[in-house]
């Protein structure tokens, strides 16, 4: 019994350790899309209902293809499964931009395939759940066309920087739609100072917008704050990043940067597993442990596949979660020079990693706490309390 219960408070004091709000969290998993893999996707949560659209859909082990369809999963009911929905985008659309709005989503730009070529597009998309289905209504058009953009919402205002342009240029534009207007329209605002990028991250620190990393002419490690009417240099990461999930993942007021590309060059690292978050007025990014790096489903053949954790993916929110949407993981080495669905070092993935930090990482630590004093502790004191009994009596028979 002593034994047991060292055993327990040993767990005890490990599950402690892991109970520290700013930097603990748990990874799992939702039901994979039924396709062997998807990036560059649309993603919404609407009404308990995960909805991915549009993307590169990979049947098999070839490179996959543009798609216009769209897919929806009851993440809440019981033996859930993904649909089909019969509506689609107007065109197979991939590597747009997902917003969450009020009551819905918005996707907005992203490449427009057809037989001929790929062209970024201005096209945007309201996204809402309606009569047991998907009900996609057209929004306002970008002022200019953007694909592989960055997206987030401040309030009723949803802004829209960088990312490439209908020549495949990045830029460093930024786009703002005022939702609570009476009649919504993209106005131009300041440009990013910084340089021109595409494939960044963006995330939300108490009202004001953030835009991080990125590639342009090299891979970047700036981040920069807008506070509605002027950017500021915000601290910079400690090492270059593109084509992490995004928008940043929003995690005690603080935003957090999930893994990413690396430097995004021929030979050079593999998509990794580090993160590492900034808080407001923060003067510097803190590193969080890594996740850990799992082997893949077909360790023969592709040991490194299953990768944590995605590049080129979006996130939204499912309840207490973060989800991370399909996407890309690494095959050796990465080569982001451009947003590529599949190659010699990439090949697109359809999980859906759920990450949750903070509050609901606690909440289930003390769980944990619980459950050991029951199992531990109470019958360690039972035992003694026994022992005790036991003693007395033969004690008073002597």
């Amino acid at each position: 019994m002593l034994r047991t219960t060292r055993a327990c408070f040993g767990l005890l004091a490990l599950t402690l350790g892991a109970c520290d709000p700013g930097r603990s969290y748990y990874v799992g998993e939702l039901e994979p899309l039924p396709v062997a893999g998807a990036t560059g996707v649309f993603a919404a949560s609407i009404d308990g209902h995960l909805i991915v659209g549009g993307g590169v859909w990979r049947e098999d082990e070839g490179p996959g293809a543009p798609s216009d369809a769209i897919w929806s999963l009851d993440y809440r009911r019981k033996g859930r499964a993904w649909k089909r929905e019969p509506g689609r985008l107007p065109r197979a659309l991939t590597f747009g931009t997902s917003v969450e709005v009020n009551g819905g989503a918005l996707w907005i730009g992203g490449l427009a395939s057809s037989a001929a070529a790929s062209v970024a597009t201005s096209e945007t998309f309201f996204v809402r759940w309606k009569d047991g289905g998907v009900q996609l209504t057209p929004g306002p058009a970008l002022p200019e066309a953007r694909a592989s953009a960055v997206a987030a919402r401040v309030a009723s205002r949803v802004f829209v920087s960088c990312g490439n342009n209908a020549a495949e240029q990045a830029t460093q534009t930024l786009f703002v739609l005022d939702l609570a207007a009476k009649d919504p329209t993209w106005a131009r605002g300041p440009d990013l100072p910084g340089p021109a990028r595409a494939m960044a991250m963006a995330g939300v620190i108490d009202a004001t917008f953030y835009v991080v990393g990125g590639r342009g002419t090299a891979v970047l490690a700036d981040a920069w704050a807008f506070d509605g009417q002027r950017w500021q240099s915000a601290p910079m990461l400690d090492a270059p990043v593109c084509a992490a999930p995004t928008p940043l993942l929003s995690v005690h007021d603080q935003v957090l940067v999930v893994g990413g590309d690396a430097d995004g060059v021929e030979g050079g690292q593999a998509p990794g597993p580090r993160l590492r978050s900034l808080a407001k007025d923060g003067e510097a990014w803190r590193a969080w442990p890594d996740l850990t790096v799992h082997r893949g489903p077909d360790p023969d053949q592709h040991p490194e596949l299953g990768t944590l954790p995605q590049v080129l993916a979006p996130v939204v929110r499912i309840d207490d979660f973060h989800a991370i949407v399909a996407g890309s993981i690494a095959r050796s080495r990465s080569v982001l020079r451009a947003p590529v669905a599949e190659g010699p070092s990439l090949t697109s993935t359809n999980r859906i990693a759920l990450f949750v930090a903070g509050d609901a990482d606690s909440k289930r630590a003390l769980l944990v706490l619980l459950a050991i004093f029951v199992l531990a502790v109470v019958p360690t004191c039972a035992a003694v309390a026994y022992a005790f009994r036991v003693h007395a009596r033969k004690q008073a028979a002597s």
